[in-house]
């Protein structure tokens, strides 16, 4: 048994806390004063292999920082509220006030005005948009596409063999893909990009 007593005296030193106790100690002579361990448990228990000892949890103290936690759920909500009224004025086409410089650059910095004009200058054949029919940025580049009145050729890659070779003879790895007046857009869809190569 691993409970110690010091042969000069009648001291016992607890297994577990390290305590020694005292003569006069008012505990039962089993148990240590300090921790309230059985002794012959808190030995047996220290004799065990490290894997077969029961494993203690202690429960977390409450952070001092725990009103962090609040804070950056407010953080979170607010972005999330801010970022659903900037999808309804962008859906809506109202890009006025704080939300109007975002709106503005994802038209690549020109107004909905501009762009249409710009659209006027399209002729039929200038933009040929290569699609295939399950494609949900395929979908989306012909809605920008249609928003702003830009003239396009839609080319399903699925449906027609000479899309799909004319998609292999440019080097496309995927859809969509546009010929801007000759040019390719090997990135998908980007509307910056689809405007500078118009205004060349």
């Amino acid at each position: 048994m691993l409970v110690r007593r010091d042969p000069r005296t009648t001291m016992t030193t607890c297994p577990k806390c390290h305590h020694v106790r005292a003569t006069d100690s008012t505990a039962p002579a089993w148990q240590c004063p300090a921790c309230g361990v059985a002794y012959a448990k808190a030995a047996e228990s220290l004799q065990r292999p490290v894997s077969e000892r029961p494993v203690v949890f202690q429960a977390r103290s409450e952070s001092r920082f725990a009103w962090a936690k609040w804070f950056m759920l407010a953080a979170i909500a607010y972005g999330g509220w801010t970022g659903y009224q900037y999808s309804l004025r962008h859906r809506s086409g109202d890009a006025s006030g704080a939300f109007g410089s975002i709106a503005a650059s994802l038209r690549g910095g020109m107004s909905e005005s501009d762009l249409r004009v710009l659209a006027a200058t399209v002729k039929p054949g200038d933009v040929t948009l290569y699609t295939t029919t399950d494609c949900p940025y395929c979908a989306q580049a012909k809605g920008w596409l249609n928003q702003y009145r830009f003239a396009y050729t839609e080319c399903n890659a699925e449906t027609r063999s000479d899309c799909a070779a004319d998609l292999r003879s440019h080097g496309a790895m995927g859809v969509p893909f546009l010929l801007v007046r000759g040019r390719p857009m090997h990135n998908g869809f980007d509307s910056d990009e689809f405007v500078a190569l118009l205004r060349q």
